[in-house]
């Protein structure tokens, strides 16, 4: 493009280097011709002295003739004189052909026309003097005046002419060259300022090309952008003409009306609008287009819309227009569907006007819109007296918290807009003056393109009343039930005291040497009271579960031996019933875990120990399984299985309701608080998992817990017991429960075991193993009369089956242990109660494969708490014990239970003389009862730490009956190091004045 256009102003100078260059010849050609031209005017013009002299006669002629001269007569050689002259001036001026005009000057020309036509009016009347005689003297007065001037004229005509045409032919060579300079100046000024030219114009037309190019680039990027956010526009485009037919549509509009824009371009855009619009007249519907464009920028209109398939939209539409020079317009319209909006407005509407709880809109000078609950609310006649007021004008000067109304008001405003939204309560006032409370919300909206808050009022004074009420009813029963738990903390701390000393003296008293008769009454006392603790700890529990403060330990325990534990404190009781109880634990459930064992042991005693309480005969079995495990923790399921009475189907929904039995009669057979369920469905919550029954009525019942319990590190176990071998045992067991269980278990141990019913079905057993040359190497029998008699099995055994040397474990009942004595002389090699322990059977099959001698292996069975304990100390009174106690029997109780520790104990009456003792004499451990007279136990504690001060501390054990939840925590944060409530469990005094004394002697 830029060579083109070089190319082009190249050609342009050639041409007007050659137009000059004509032009320059032009001139001189003329100047030439001119030349020629005033040549022949020169010749034709000269007025000579013939002319002249025939003018001046002429004009002599007439002037005399006009004096009256009658002697001059005007002969026809006159008159041809006189045409002769006209017609040389006639030739100079009216002959252009010739050239001689132009060199004339316009007054010259002027005053040769006044000639010629002097000359035309000599000769005009010099001929009519001729030829009419008679008028001579007229014509001659009509000639005087035109003679002056005609002989001025031929004078002045005659010399000027001369003298013009010699200017001229003298300026006519000066001009010529002139005209050649001037034509050259300009030739070479044009061919400067062309070239110059040129090069700013080549400058320009590149900078120009390439702005050209750039907007050309930026004009298709544009264009190209257009396109795609025309084709990617949510919102639909729609183009239409004057005619209102419509020429464009974008994508969007195809989305939204459903119509293709081949099916719409070109046709009615009447076929996209809905009513009126649709059914409009033509100069309505442009009217409407016309003020639509017209509209200020960024505003629309609401106008309805209808789909393809009939379906009405509801638009927001703006129009902008394009006009043509022709005046043709075409209107751009773009359109947003808006219908679900529009349906929510009127539904929102519908809700403003119809809801029983107050809507108002609050604009900026005020509220601008209210609802007739409103204007009922406030106990007014319009919404008119609503209208442009505020808040505070509404509502007490005060509000309830002492802030001003009209403060308050602004700032939960302020809220509302900066969180999007705020609920609060408020006062306001009604017409007639009385106040009444309303919950409000406001949440910032936008109105018409202004912030609007929409505030709904709730009218709550009838809720605050109940509140009030409920909050007084809270009150009073919180008061209650801290009644009720001071009533539990009194009561359980008035029956523990004697509790203690029941079960203490009870204790203290089966540890000397009783008779059969007096044994039993001894141990019916303790089982009575261990009963009546165990009603005492169940409604602890459960007020302690009621009040939320009940918690689970996470610590390490042993799986197996918990479930033994729970089972060895109901084995006697289920032995005097002659029920078989059994422990079922699979060898793939973990042994080793951490969780809450005691409360583990209290839902195994609940269950148990209704298991129990509801079977007259046959068995109770608790069997253990994994549900799921993990890496860590393991769903543990523990079911008990009797054969009791079961729970008929129409009570079962009140199982585990709290105080609740299934047979709640005063005829009841069955004792029990109702609780022990309820309890155990709770602890099996708070440990993760639940509870739940399975029951047949007559058939007996599965009651069952899941709980998550963590799994501990494996620890190596020896299944195998060593130097088995390839052993075998004959399980001589009647009951259809423990039979399985117990081979089950040898089995897990790689004993094989064969379980037979009676001592007939042992006797084959045996006789078949020594004709197949398999004899047993250890025979395990229950002793259970009169189903099968140990002694008498044993006997027949030696005797009449080829096994005089076979080993012998013996299992008996928890309440009915053969004497020593008879278990030596029969021979067996030890003696287990029933259910037995894992531990003490394990040891008893390696005594017997062992075939050692000596005497009888005596696993005790009894109670841990009914056996004596081992002292502390080699050395009686090593220890110095001081208790505060001041009930007698309880004095009595602790003071022989610590003597039998081998501690040396001394008793203070009440807190005054603990702290007397305490301060004047060293002990290694103080027991103090925290409720005594004088002083009590809590202000003792902290009246010794001031006196010891920070060079000694003495360890201080709380010995309390106080057993509430909260009390432990109370005594450690009066200065006390441990804790121990009544009644006092031997074992757990041991351990803790062991902890004590030995971590002093540690120190």
């Amino acid at each position: 493009m830029q060579r083109s256009v070089s190319r082009f102003l190249d050609r342009l100078a050639i041409a007007v280097v050659a137009i000059a260059f004509l032009s320059a010849v032009m001139i001189g050609v003329s100047q030439r011709e001119r030349a020629a031209a005033f040549e022949r005017s020169t010749r034709l013009l000269p007025l000579d002295d013939d002319v002249r002299h025939v003018l001046t006669g002429a004009n002599d002629a007439l002037s005399r003739s006009a004096e009256g001269d009658t002697t001059v007569s005007l002969d026809r050689d006159v008159v041809r004189r006189i045409a002769g002259a006209e017609s040389r001036l006639a030739r100079l001026l009216d002959a252009p052909a010739e050239g001689a005009v132009p060199l004339l000057a316009a007054p010259m020309e002027a005053r040769l026309r006044d000639v010629q036509g002097d000359l035309v009016a000599l000769r005009v009347l010099a001929t009519r003097i001729r030829e009419h005689p008679e008028s001579t003297t007229t014509l001659r007065r009509a000639f005087r005046v035109r003679r002056i001037d005609t002989e001025r004229d031929t004078h002045i005509i005659a010399g000027e002419v001369n003298g013009d045409l010699l200017s001229s032919w003298q300026s006519l060579g000066t001009l010529d060259l002139v005209s050649r300079l001037v034509v050259l100046m300009l030739l070479v000024a044009f061919l400067a300022a062309l070239y110059w030219s040129r090069r700013r114009i080549m400058a320009a037309y590149g900078e120009l090309q390439q702005h050209a190019q750039e907007r050309s680039q930026r004009a298709e990027a544009s264009e190209a952008l257009a396109n795609a956010m025309l084709e990617q526009a949510v919102d639909a485009i729609i183009t239409i003409d004057d005619e209102g037919n419509v020429q464009a549509m974008n994508p969007a509009a195809e989305r939204m009306f459903g119509w293709s824009a081949g099916e719409i371009v070109g046709g009615s855009s009447r076929r996209l609008m809905g009513e009126p619009y649709r059914s409009a007249p033509e100069a309505e519907l442009a009217a409407f287009l016309e003020q639509a464009s017209h509209a200020s920028a960024g505003s629309s209109v609401v106008v309805t819309g209808m789909r393809k398939d009939g379906r009405t939209l509801t638009l927001d539409m703006s129009i902008s227009t394009v006009t043509f020079a022709g005046g043709q317009h075409v209107y751009t319209g773009i359109l947003r569907d808006i219908s679900e909006r529009h349906a929510a407005e009127v539904r929102f509407r519908i809700i403003f006007e119809q809801s029983t709880d107050a809507h108002l809109l609050f604009g900026a000078g005020g509220i601008i819109d209210c609802n007739g609950a409103t204007v009922e609310m406030l106990r007014l006649q319009s919404k008119e007296e609503v209208l442009h007021r505020i808040a505070a004008d509404l509502s007490p000067e005060f509000q309830p918290d002492g802030a001003r109304s009209v403060d308050k008001a602004r700032d939960m405003a302020n809220l509302a807009r900066a969180h999007g939204h705020h609920r609060f309560e408020w006062v306001h006032r009604r017409a007639n003056g009385e106040l009444f409370e309303v919950d409000v919300a406001i949440t910032p909206i936008r109105l018409k393109g202004e912030e609007a808050l929409l505030v709904v009022w709730h009218d709550i004074a009838d809720a605050k009343r109940v509140e009030r009420t409920l909050i007084q009813a809270r009150d009073a029963a919180e008061a209650a039930v801290q009644a009720k738990s001071t009533f539990l903390a009194t009561m359980s701390h008035e029956i523990r005291t004697p509790m203690n000393g029941i079960l203490g003296m009870t204790g203290l008293l089966l540890e000397t040497n009783l008779g059969e008769e007096q044994r039993s009454y001894a141990e019916a006392v303790r089982r009575s009271a261990d009963a009546l603790l165990a009603i005492i700890n169940d409604i602890l529990d459960f007020s302690k579960i009621e009040a939320g403060k009940l918690s689970v330990d996470t610590l390490p325990f042993d799986l197996v031996a918990t479930c033994e534990g729970a089972l060895d404190v109901l084995a006697v009781k289920a032995d005097e019933q002659g029920l078989d109880l059994v422990l079922d634990v699979p060898p793939d459930v973990p042994r080793h875990v951490t969780g809450d064992a005691a409360r583990l042991r209290q839902m195994l005693l609940n269950l148990v120990g209704n298991a129990v309480k509801f079977t007259p005969a046959g068995h109770v079995v608790l069997r253990v399984s994994c549900l799921e495990r993990g890496t860590d923790w393991a769903t543990v399921r523990f079911a008990v299985q009797d054969t009791g009475i079961g729970i008929p189907e129409d009570r079962q929904h009140r199982v585990f309701q709290e105080f609740s039995q299934a047979d709640p009669s005063t005829t009841r057979e069955y004792g029990g608080t109702g609780l022990g369920l309820a309890i155990t469905k709770r602890l099996a919550l708070l440990m993760g998992g639940t509870a739940g029954f399975e029951s047949v009525e007559g058939k007996g019942s599965t009651f069952w817990v899941t709980i998550r319990l963590g799994v501990q590190a494996e620890r190596r176990e020896v299944s195998a017991l060593h130097g088995a071998g390839s052993r075998r045992a004959l399980v001589v067991i009647a009951g259809e429960a423990s039979r399985p269980a117990l081979v089950s278990l040898c089995a897990s141990w790689d004993v094989e075991a064969q379980g037979v019913a009676s001592p007939e079905e042992a006797q084959e057993a045996l006789r078949r193993a020594v004709a197949r040359a398999e004899p047993f190497d250890v025979v395990i029998v229950d002793h259970r009369p009169p189903a099968i008699d140990a002694f008498q099995c044993m006997n027949t055994l030696r005797a009449d089956t080829g096994h005089a040397e076979v080993p012998v474990i013996l299992l008996h009942g928890a309440s009915s242990r053969p004497d020593t004595a008879a278990l030596d002389a029969a021979g067996f090699v030890a003696s287990i109660a029933r259910p037995p322990h894992q531990g003490r059977l394990r040891a008893a099959l390696r005594k017997a494969f062992r075939r050692g001698g000596g005497s009888t292996d005596q696993i005790p069975s009894e109670p841990r708490a009914s056996r004596p304990l081992a002292p502390l100390s080699a050395v009686p009174g090593h220890w110095r014990v001081l208790v505060a106690e001041d009930n007698p029997v309880n004095q009595v109780v602790t003071s022989k239970m610590l003597e039998k520790l081998g501690c040396d104990v001394e008793i203070a009456a009440n807190g005054e003389d603990a702290i007397v003792l305490a301060t004047s004499g060293r002990y290694d451990v103080i027991l103090m009862d925290c409720q005594m007279p004088v002083v009590d136990g809590f202000t003792a504690t902290a009246l010794i730490r001031e006196h010891e001060g920070a060079a000694r501390h003495t360890p201080i054990v709380a010995l309390t009956a106080n057993a509430m939840q909260g009390d432990r925590e109370k005594c450690i944060d009066a200065g006390m190091d441990d804790y121990l409530s009544k009644p006092i469990d031997p074992a757990q005094l041991r351990a803790a004045v062991a902890r004590w004394t030995i971590a002093r002697e540690t120190l």
